[in-house]
């Protein structure tokens, strides 16, 4: 959570349940420091978290105080579920920011079988429809900042995602 996005891993591990706050930048290092199917070994002393690879050590101060409750932010329910094929989705953002300039604001209208993404600004107006599989109460229509759901969509190696949304 960095006041904008919020991002829920779980990850299995061996060991105690413990919870710690790590700096957002510690674990981005930490990230681009291990290999993908590599087991790494975190330990703690309550005050600095200790990461160990087989090619790597990397130690760190924890932050201070309580964390948000990402489980009461996240519902498990939600009104409007969409399986959409990702690359889809994010070939429509790159056209809509190169087509509208600056203008970072989308819109998507979720309805049946089709998502449409449009956005306007001064110079153009953009608007593309992407086959979706939907189930929805009622049509729903939302923006995002495109720059937020590109990465978002950037890290998932999938070739399909489900975006769900409990409202606009």
């Amino acid at each position: 959570l960095d006041g904008f996005r919020l991002a829920r891993e779980t990850a299995e591990c061996d060991g105690d349940e413990t919870r710690m706050l790590i700096p957002g930048g510690f674990l981005s290092l930490a990230a681009s420091s291990v290999g993908d199917d590599e087991n790494v070994t975190l330990t703690s002393d309550g005050k600095t978290v200790v990461l160990k690879s087989p090619f790597a050590t990397l130690k760190c101060g924890l932050l201070s105080g309580e964390y948000v409750n990402v489980a009461k932010i996240i519902p498990d329910t939600f009104k409007t579920e969409c399986l959409v094929k990702r690359m889809d989705v994010l070939d429509a953002l790159k056209s809509a920011g190169a087509i509208m300039g600056g203008e970072k604001l989308v819109r998507l209208r979720i309805s049946g079988h089709t998502m449409t993404v449009s956005g306007n600004s001064e110079m153009a107006d953009y608007e593309a429809e992407i086959d979706c599989d939907c189930r929805s109460d009622a049509p729903l229509n939302i923006a995002f900042n495109s720059e937020y759901l590109r990465d978002a969509l950037s890290t998932i190696e999938t070739d399909e995602v489900v975006m769900r949304m409990d409202g606009p």
